[in-house]
């Protein structure tokens, strides 16, 4: 019994301690040689993802959704590296925006996770706009991201406080949801050129986008989210990007406890990572983010559209429809190389979400321990 009570205890340090280790990373920069930066930060980024990955398995009292973050968390400086951004991995500023996106994913505590969301959201939003040639744009963003920090956290302490029943704690999810929005550059998109370079901006998107998926289930929440995702994606069929931020959070609006929405998230979380932070080529990048085999849109939209036509035909046929044209907008010769097999699959992808729409599977493994405590 003392045993197994050590163990645990010794568990839940490496848990608080595993966050630390990008803060740690930035600290060290700051003390290191501008002509050795480049090379120290790369060595920091490779071991700080390599300890991660093969800890975080290992670690008590967490789920999926906590795990997956944390190492995509952890991996985003190396992949930032990778897109020849040596000059703002060397910074610090993406290791310490990493360091608060992973230690607010260790937490259940509403409050303090918003705080720690809102501060990775400004630190890479002011860190671009006093060293970006474009300085109106950037401090646009850092603007709309500030606003945003500060309608989740008024939100956040508003629905945490005694008094947060009836109207007031409506009011405080109105206000938190709407912040989270900002935060996961929902509204962002309206205000840049397309094709802008967004990668910095990864770490506090996937921060909120996790802590969407994590708030409890309420009404002013789903209509927020739900409003919220089908503007953002059809601003995203317009503007021919992927729009995982905006199906991450119809997700959300969904709910992922008991159904394979969770699933459909995380791999949206994963994909949008991937094409936001990877050398690829436009062709290959439209190509990833639609919805046909073997691109991880394909299960991920089947898992998320079944439930969502469930819940409101409307909504679920508009995401389908909007699914169906990002897929269209492939090449025309990649589709006709492809023969009957693309047709059969994609048609196996609708017959899919169709199935989901008429029952759920529930009790999927990683549906438990998602809600977030009050205070």
């Amino acid at each position: 019994m003392r045993g197994e009570a050590l163990r645990a205890g010794g568990g839940d340090l490496v848990l608080a301690l595993l966050p630390c280790w990008p803060l740690l990373a930035a600290c060290l920069l700051a003390l290191t040689g501008r002509g050795q930066r480049a090379a120290a930060a790369l060595f920091l980024a490779v071991t700080g993802l390599a300890v991660t990955i093969l800890v975080t398995p290992f670690l008590p009292g967490q789920d999926a959704l906590s795990g997956v973050v944390r190492v995509l968390a952890a991996g985003m400086p190396l992949l930032l590296w990778r897109r020849e951004a040596a000059e703002r991995l060397s910074g610090g500023v993406v290791f310490l925006t990493a360091f608060c996106v992973m230690l607010a994913v260790g937490l259940r505590a509403m409050l303090p996770v918003v705080a720690l969301l809102a501060l990775a959201s400004v630190l890479p939003a002011l860190h671009e706009a006093a060293g970006a040639p474009r300085a109106r744009q950037a401090w646009e963003k850092a603007r709309l991201r500030a606003m945003g920090a500060v309608l989740a956290l008024l939100g956040a302490a508003l629905a945490v406080s005694p008094v947060g029943v009836g109207t007031t704690g409506r009011a405080g999810m109105l206000l938190l949801a709407v912040g989270l929005c900002l935060l996961a550059g929902l509204g962002q998109a309206a205000f840049e050129a397309p094709g802008v370079d967004r990668g910095l901006d990864g770490l506090p998107r996937l921060g909120a986008l996790a802590l969407m998926l994590r708030l409890p289930p309420h009404e002013v929440i789903h209509l927020v989210f739900l409003v919220a995702g089908l503007v953002a994606l059809a601003l995203a069929v317009l503007r021919r990007e992927s729009g995982t931020a905006a199906l991450v959070t119809l997700c959300a609006a969904v709910g992922v406890t008991g159904s394979g929405v969770l699933a459909a998230a995380l791999l949206f979380l994963t994909l949008g990572v991937a094409l936001e932070c990877g050398r690829i080529s436009e062709g290959e990048r439209r190509w990833m983010a639609a919805a046909v085999p073997p691109s991880p849109a394909f299960p991920a939209a089947a898992l998320l559209v079944g439930p969502l036509l469930e819940m409101d035909r409307l909504a679920g046929g508009v995401v389908l429809l909007m699914v169906v044209a990002q897929a269209a907008r492939l090449r025309p010769a990649w589709v006709e190389r492809a023969g009957p097999a693309f047709w059969l699959l994609a048609a196996l992808g609708v017959g899919a979400a169709v199935t989901l729409a008429c029952g759920t599977p529930g009790n999927w493994p990683w549906s438990g321990g998602l809600a977030w405590r009050a205070a």
